[in-house]
This record gives C-alpha cells, sequence and structure tokens, in this order.
C-alpha cells in the first residue's frame, strides 16, 4: 500500500523471475538478443516517437512492429520467453483482479500489449471486452 493514499500496490512478476525468464535461455540466444538490444539503442528516439504517434492514434500494430517484430525474427526463443509466456503468466493474475472489487489499473510496456500473443488480444480471447480509452 501507498501510505495516506489508499493505493495498494502489486506486480504479477519479482526481479528474480525477470531475471530468470532472460537467464534460463541458451546463451546463443541471450548473445543475440543482447547484440539486437544494442542495435536498438541507436533507433530508440526515432522508435520512441513513432510509437507515441501510433498510440495516440489508437494504431497498436505498428507497436508491434517496432518493439517486437525484430525480436520475433531475430531471436524467437527471447520473443517466446520474454513476452508471450510472460504475457500468458499475467493474463490470469488479470482475472482475478478484475474479478475483484474497485478500480485497477494495469500497466505493462508495450512490447505486451500488442500483437496476438499480446495482453489484449489473450485477454479478449477469454471474453473480455478491452477498449482503448
Amino acid at each position: 500500500a501507498v501510505a495516506g493514499t489508499g493505493v495498494e500496490l502489486g506486480y504479477f512478476e519479482n526481479a528474480e523471475q525477470q531475471v530468470r525468464a532472460l537467464a534460463g535461455l541458451p546463451d546463443e540466444v541471450q548473445v543475440r538478443g543482447f547484440a539486437e538490444g544494442l542495435r536498438e539503442m541507436e533507433r530508440t528516439p526515432a522508435m520512441l516517437d513513432e510509437m507515441v504517434r501510433a498510440w495516440a492514434a489508437g494504431d497498436v500494430d505498428p507497436i508491434d512492429r517496432i518493439v517486437n517484430a525484430d525480436m520475433r525474427e531475430q531471436t524467437p526463443e527471447m520473443y517466446e520467453a520474454l513476452i508471450v509466456q510472460r504475457n500468458r503468466d499475467w493474463v490470469p493474475q488479470i482475472l482475478t483482479l478484475l474479478d475483484g472489487e474497485g478500480t485497477v489499473f494495469i500497466a505493462v510496456g508495450a512490447a505486451h500489449l500488442s500483437g496476438e500473443n499480446g495482453v489484449v488480444e489473450l485477454l479478449r480471447e477469454t471474453g473480455i471486452v478491452v477498449d482503448r480509452q
């Protein structure tokens, strides 16, 4: 709980689980992923601008292309471990939160929102209506 606010904070996973998702991959996959991450750092400012424009327009397809396409193509094992499996792990937790009372605010990184394996689509597959406000 955040002192004096009545707000409770929770997390879908802890730091150790996040590290294990990456550390459990073969060394060669980790190295390829690291190299791809370094290449992406050069494109980060332009990518962020494009992501903000796409999000403001309500167009998530460019977001999926910007944040997931390279990982999906260059290191599919990493995409599966860092994005897809984590999204699948989070959906039951989100459903539990939604079954509770009160207002729930959930924040995840942009890479987890878009595409057929994104949290939004996985929630829709359970019958949850997901709207962008």
